[in-house]
């Protein structure tokens, strides 16, 4: 996706080390992210994997935490971009840290697919536009809003993927929300969420 920017808008030249950063911040994020899942309420293979190998999911963070500062290093000079990147990416997964400060974010209705869609927009289409440091163009605002509906409608199928487990944390979402059962015309259809 990142690549796709620079295919889009040949005047956006992005420095080399700028997709190692983007590689190993999101190796760091994804591990740190499961490192903290605890259980699987739905018995998924996949959870019950990344619950039985947190050494492993530790392990690859510590890896992407240093391949990240090492990346970073060459793109410190736009570092309030990429922290504030970083903040909106830790607030997707802070409402998995057991401290009670972060309890709250669980609460927050839809707040994990917007937190997650905006993220892999950001990263994705409007940090480096910035990092890239090219003039404003009005293509760009289209580019970042089509890019985050459409990254919002694949979140929306990992929300589903993840809901029974969500609902065991606490943790609120738009798929935890609405009903599952109900149906758009008879009541009974599976797969409506209205």
């Amino acid at each position: 996706m990142v690549y796709q920017v620079q295919l889009l808008f040949p005047q956006v030249i992005l420095p080399r080390v700028f997709f190692l950063f983007i590689f190993f911040s999101t190796v760091c994020s994804y591990n740190f992210h499961w490192y903290l899942t605890q259980h699987s309420a739905t018995g998924s293979e996949r959870l019950q994997w990344a619950v039985r190998y947190k050494r492993l999911h530790l392990i690859l963070y510590f890896i992407g935490l240093i391949g990240t500062i090492a990346a970073f290093l060459p793109l410190w000079r736009h570092w309030y971009w990429i922290a504030f990147g970083a903040f909106v990416t830790f607030l997707y997964s802070a409402p998995k840290l057991p401290q009670k400060v972060f309890a709250g974010l669980r609460q927050v209705a839809i707040g994990k697919t917007i937190f997650l869609s905006f993220v892999w927009m950001y990263v994705t289409t409007l940090l480096p536009l910035l990092i890239a440091g090219t003039a404003w163009q009005p293509a760009f605002t289209w580019l970042a809003l089509s890019r985050f509906f459409l990254i919002y409608a694949i979140c929306i199928l990992f929300d589903y993927r993840d809901r029974e487990d969500d609902k065991a944390d606490g943790i609120r979402s738009m798929i935890t929300w609405l009903n599952v059962a109900s149906s758009l015309n008879s009541g009974d259809s599976q797969y409506s969420f209205c």
